[in-house]
């Protein structure tokens, strides 16, 4: 396989959905530090089977990534500490 690349809006979009997440967290725990983009990211990975697959815009992906190489792997982490 080759090496995968980050889907063009994949920035944008968990961008949006992180912010709305974020608003109803706080909503509910005003006391509490929110999470960051990247830890929701990756909660979000862990949960969504086609999560992987979204986000480099590939339908061969298996569930949760879970054959992704290292390098694609390094690539999502820093992907997600850029956000």
């Amino acid at each position: 396989m080759k090496t995968l690349k980050v889907a063009a809006y994949a920035e944008q979009v968990l961008n949006e959905n992180y912010r709305q997440s974020v608003s109803k967290w706080e909503e509910q725990n005003p006391n509490d530090e929110p999470y960051t983009i990247s830890e929701w990211c990756d909660l979000e990975s862990e949960s969504d089977p086609n999560f992987y697959r979204w986000l480099f815009n590939n339908g061969d992906i298996e569930d949760f990534g879970s054959e992704l190489t290292d390098e694609e792997k390094e690539i999502v982490t820093n992907f997600f500490e850029t956000l």
